[in-house]
């Protein structure tokens, strides 16, 4: 079920149009290219289970060549694929940093790091095509983010949200570390989010999640998660007339 999951909010991931921020110009355009013209193999795929390899797929179908396309691409350029994304994150690295305020936020606590983890050994075992759809280091932070969220609030609360951060958007900053891995911080004011990104492994290692406190003391009284609705202002109401009848 976990998988399913995953594998829907990845589709919002991709048709909210993921943008690619500007890399080396040969290889994005490479990538591009390629990517365009998986469209007639994309096409004749039977449905969503065979295109993402949930049920098992004849070796000439469109989904496995797909998959053995999609494969020798990363292979053939798993050089230029680090390059590209190690000049992602740096273009991040420039930016303000981005602070948890702990007086505004508080960690979320319970089983994000289980859920985390069956979402990354799904898509680990899911052949290459979901490794080319996350080739962009925040696209994979996006999905972990849209998943969290569905696990935590309910759908009515996520559409809002969803709404309201693609009008807001968010702050991020990037810094790099020790041995490949880079830290990335995402401020979507709701939550913040604390990615661990391994260069080496094209992935996302770790992630911390805060919440804005009184977001978290409505969870605990079992109230619905959702911002606080901003005071409408109070239309002034009509006087009435009296009507004077005149006797006779």
């Amino acid at each position: 079920m976990m998988k399913r999951i995953a594998y829907l909010v990845v589709l919002l991931v991709l048709l909210a149009g993921g943008r690619v921020v500007a890399g080396k110009p040969s290889f994005e355009q490479t990538l591009r290219e390629f990517r365009f013209g998986l469209y007639p193999l994309l096409d004749s795929c039977a449905d969503e289970e065979e295109f993402f390899e949930l049920v098992e797929v004849k070796e000439s179908s469109p989904a496995s060549r797909l998959g053995v396309l999609a494969r020798n691409f990363l292979k053939e350029h798993a050089e230029d694929i680090r390059a590209y994304r190690e000049h992602l994150l740096e273009r991040l690295a420039g930016r303000p940093p981005v602070a948890v305020d702990s007086l505004r936020y508080e960690q979320v606590e319970g089983d994000i790091n289980s859920r985390f983890e069956q979402v990354r050994a799904s898509w680990h075992e899911s052949g290459a095509l979901p490794s080319l759809f996350l080739l962009e280091p925040l696209k994979g932070m996006e999905l972990y983010r849209r998943l969290n969220l569905a696990n935590r609030i309910s759908a009515r609360e996520y559409s809002r949200r969803t709404v309201r951060q693609e009008v807001g958007g968010m702050l991020i900053s990037a810094r790099r570390l020790e041995d490949g891995r880079w830290e990335v911080m995402q401020d979507c004011y709701y939550e913040i989010y604390r990615f661990m990104y391994d260069l080496d492994e094209g992935q996302v290692v770790e992630m911390k999640v805060w919440q804005l406190r009184e977001m978290g003391e409505n969870a605990k009284r079992g109230e619905e998660v959702r911002p606080e609705e901003l005071e409408q202002p109070k239309k002034p109401k009509k006087k009435r007339r009296r009507l004077q009848h005149l006797g006779t």
